[in-house]
């Protein structure tokens, strides 16, 4: 009856693991024909998620980094800020979460008070990493800087 069990999980955890690996393929290849930057940003993005499904967190983040300079290509702020909280995201889960927050907060400090929806954003990001590493008195002070922009 073990044997059984064993071979069931076996099965479902290959299958799941093709499927995701089928996945990152699909939007690898996405990236490589898509059009636009806008189009490669978002896949980039989805890929990167990807990656941190099948637990590939370094590859997460190497993905995060190619976002980032695509984003920078296309110049749209907005696009640049996504791709900086995906970074941070997955240094979060790489345990490098100190990195991760000093990132934002060095970007937040490049941006000027008309970018409010991507500073709202980032705070609200530094407000999570903070609030989930359990500083919430941090946290709070992150959020109360994105109710203070509306």
């Amino acid at each position: 009856m073990r044997l059984l069990y064993a071979l069931i999980l076996i099965l479902l955890f290959g299958k799941t693991s093709f499927s995701q690996n089928k996945e990152i393929d699909s939007l690898t290849n996405l990236i490589v024909n898509a059009k636009t930057d806008s189009a490669i940003v978002q896949n980039l993005q989805k890929k990167s998620r990807a990656y941190r499904k099948i637990d590939s967190l370094n590859l997460a983040y190497e993905t995060s980094l190619e976002m980032l300079q695509v984003a920078e290509r296309e110049g749209n702020e907005k696009r640049i800020g996504w791709s900086q909280r995906e970074i941070a995201f997955n240094l979060n889960k790489l345990d490098r979460v100190d990195e991760g927050i000093l990132r934002l907060k060095n970007y937040v400090a490049t941006l000027s008070e008309a970018d409010t929806a991507v500073l709202a954003n980032s705070y609200r990001y530094i407000g999570f990493f903070y609030a989930w590493n359990e500083n919430y008195a941090e946290g709070l002070k992150f959020f109360f800087k994105v109710t203070s922009l509306l």
